[in-house]
């Protein structure tokens, strides 16, 4: 399972398409529980407040063309379920899992259409987030059927599953904010409430003196109750003190601050929350209080802890211990006089060495250029073992005439789509006896290689999407409770800040003309040494793209 819940998290942080994702997570579960088919999910709600399900992942069991044509569209998340006198309308109604292993005497079943899969056992389980019932996964035929054992043994997964919802819901919210920042501050001021963020401000003073909606219904206390100090009392006990003075410490410096601790939630339990606050100034410069956003990282918090429980059966190594590690378990193993982990450089023609193991002692970092090595071999996309010989056979490279490497051994790391990460190498001043033992277990570590090495991409393109995601909440939340005054100094740090995220020179705000035709620019931001075109960009012919 451990290994399932790595390539479902390096999928998504790689920023893997959503179906494609919740696809795999799928075919992870069918696997573990044995099952021969079934379904991923989200849980939301019509106009009347009655619960459906629009899926995201779904087994293609289609029997004619009507199916087919179904079976397309939940692909593309446009397929729904909405009979709740059903199995999967159990767990709707219930927030519970659902076992049947006698579906067609089950009383909760409305039986199958006419040309469906036989279904022999049925497990429905919820995907909760917080209080909420964000998503359900169903299952369906396993040959000995299910129990509540499965249903605990599953936890991480679900869990996972339940963190790819709620992200992506995060995800549309963050896109419904970059459009409402284009369009109006009016909507912004109604993004307020709509979107899951815990939105507040405070005064000069240091009170409190508002809360959205969203902070309102989490806590479940009335405006009145939260204003001036009195949201402090929603937080737990033995986080109170370090929670108020990180805040005194950051509004005395006026800077911004991040802040994790336990809220109060209206079912009477804590729930962490992630807030981040920054002060606000008006036109002037004159400090005006702070606005701050929370977001509720419990779920993050469960599936890190679950996660690491998994790990910590396997290894408790990451990054250069785990590649020090593993070099030095197959130079023990191969009687090997040098192994290291080279990574890729972004320039090219060069190779990072991250870490390694040399004659009984872990290798120092170093980088070494590809042409005229063995390695430009390895990183055509096979492994390469040469028995001997290899310093007469590549003459030009210092390592293997100064180190009197006799065998060369190397094997590629690629992601999921084959672009090269790096290499593991092996060398030799012995000749190797044993080359296809040398190339078999050398390709028995690349897999976990080149997953460390896509997590460390993976964290480190996240980072950056968490970035992105805070800009254009900070954003958002400066302009939200601006006065007209203000705005269009706003949007002009908003720019600066999209202009420095992105490594622009320029970026800009038009104004399109009512019929469509023209185009003027109304704020500009220039980087250092880039001369402003704003009177140059007025009145310009539009026929539907921006100066392409």
């Amino acid at each position: 399972m451990l290994s399932a819940l790595v390539a479902v998290q390096r999928d998504f942080l790689v920023d893997g398409a959503a179906h494609e994702v919740f696809e795999r997570i799928l075919h992870e579960l069918i696997g573990l529980s044995d099952s021969e088919y079934g379904f991923i999910g989200e849980v939301l709600h019509d106009e009347l407040g009655e619960p459906f399900v629009r899926m995201h992942g779904l087994t293609d069991v289609a029997w004619d063309a009507h199916t087919r044509t179904l079976y397309e569209r939940a692909r593309a998340g446009g397929f729904e379920f909405r009979e709740l006198n059903s199995l999967y309308g159990a767990v709707l109604r219930t927030a519970a899992p659902v076992i049947s292993n006698a579906p067609a005497t089950d009383t909760r079943s409305c039986g199958l259409p006419q040309g469906h899969p036989p279904l022999r056992g049925f497990l429905g389980l919820p995907l909760i987030q917080g209080a909420q019932l964000v998503g359900i996964v169903g299952l369906a035929n396993a040959p000995g059927g299910y129990d509540r054992v499965l249903v605990d043994d599953l936890a991480p997964m679900l869990a996972t599953c339940t963190s790819m919802i709620v992200a992506l819901r995060l995800e549309q919210e963050r896109n419904a904010a970059e459009q409402a920042l284009l369009e109006s501050e009016t909507h912004f001021r109604n993004l307020a409430n709509s979107g899951s963020a815990l939105i507040w401000t405070s005064g000069a003073d240091g009170r409190c003196s508002y809360f959205n909606e969203p902070w309102l219904r989490f806590t479940g206390r009335s405006l009145e109750q939260e204003l001036g100090e009195g949201w402090a009392e929603g937080v737990h006990p033995d986080d109170r003190a370090q929670c108020l003075s990180d805040y005194e410490r950051a509004f005395a410096a006026q800077e911004p601050f991040r802040l994790e601790y336990r809220l109060r939630h209206v079912d009477g339990g804590y729930r962490w929350v992630s807030d981040e606050g920054s002060p606000r100034y008006d036109s002037s410069g004159r400090f005006l209080g702070y606005i701050g956003y929370c977001l509720d990282v419990t779920d993050r918090k469960r599936a890190g802890l679950a996660l690491d429980a998994l790990a910590a059966r396997y290894t408790m190594l990451s990054g250069d211990a785990f590649y020090e590690a593993v070099c030095r378990h197959v130079g023990e193993a191969l009687h090997l006089d040098l192994v290291f982990v080279g990574q890729c450089l972004e320039e090219g023609g060069r190779i990072n060495v991250r870490a390694g193991w040399k004659d009984g002692a872990a290798v120092q970092p170093f980088s070494y250029v590809l042409a005229g090595t063995p390695s430009e071999l390895a990183l055509q996309g096979r492994s390469v073992v040469i028995g001997s010989g290899v310093a007469a056979r590549f003459p030009d490279d210092p390592g293997l005439r100064d180190g009197a490497y006799e065998a060369y051994c190397g094997v590629p790391l690629a992601d999921k789509e084959g672009q090269a990460l790096g290499l593991m190498v092996g060398m030799s001043r012995r000749p190797l006896d044993d080359q296809q033992g040398v190339r078999e277990l050398l390709e028995i570590f690349d897999g976990p290689v080149s997953a460390e090495l896509i997590r460390e991409r993976g964290e480190a393109a996240l980072t950056r999407r968490i970035a992105f995601g805070r800009m254009v909440a900070r954003i958002s939340s400066e302009l939200m409770p601006a006065r007209a005054d203000e705005v269009d100094g706003l949007v002009l740090s908003a720019l600066a800040q999209i202009g420095r995220y992105a490594d622009a020179d320029r970026a800009f705000v038009f104004d399109i003309t009512e019929d469509g035709r023209s185009v003027s620019n109304t704020h500009e931001w220039c980087a250092p040494g880039v001369s402003p075109q704003a009177h140059n960009l007025q009145g310009v012919g539009f026929e539907g793209s921006l100066f392409c």
